[in-house]
């Protein structure tokens, strides 16, 4: 790139960055159109995805746990000789899988309850809005921010039943 003439080290001048109003960064339209709204999604995205890491880590550090008393025979006291039969690849490979397994849906059950306990407040805030549900759901879709409310507002099949009724 040519240097531009008003630049004293002779490096080109970096183009300013401009939002576009459709979303295409990542960031939804609403966080400029409707402040309040896009607030309140934020706060609700946080409670859901709260404590996500840890959750995550405990999982499997229980995993691991697991998979080394498996191997180290601390479980065969009161397993008895059955545990060595899984004391396999095979046998760590299922382990894993079931505990990812049961990290997925805790973590379901999780989202679902954090959303339902902030519905009342988001549904409040979307009335205030005035926007309609599909239209929200276009704007917040992109929205890397938002990915854990969006999901669980697209779930929601009364959100909009709702809505209907103001």
């Amino acid at each position: 790139m040519p240097a531009q003439p008003d630049d004293p080290d002779g490096g080109a001048q970096p183009a300013p960055k401009v939002r576009p109003a459709s979303g295409s960064d990542g960031v939804s339209s609403l966080a400029s159109t409707n402040e309040e709204l896009y607030g309140c999604l934020l706060a609700v995205n946080a409670s859901i995805t709260a404590g996500r890491g840890l959750r995550w880590f405990v999982l499997a550090l229980v995993t691991a746990a697991a998979l080394v008393g498996t191997n180290l025979g601390w479980f065969s006291s009161f397993a008895g000789p059955e545990l060595d039969r899984v004391n396999v690849p095979w046998g760590w490979a299922i382990l894993v899988a079931v505990m990812i397994a049961l990290g997925a849906g805790m973590e379901a059950l999780k989202a679902r309850a954090a959303y339902r306990g902030r519905r009342a407040e988001l549904l409040d805030t979307v009335r205030r809005s005035g926007l309609p549900h599909a239209v929200i759901l276009t704007r917040i879709k992109d929205d890397f921010n938002l990915n854990a409310v969006a999901r669980q507002m697209k779930k929601d099949g009364a959100f909009g039943e709702d809505l209907a009724a103001r």
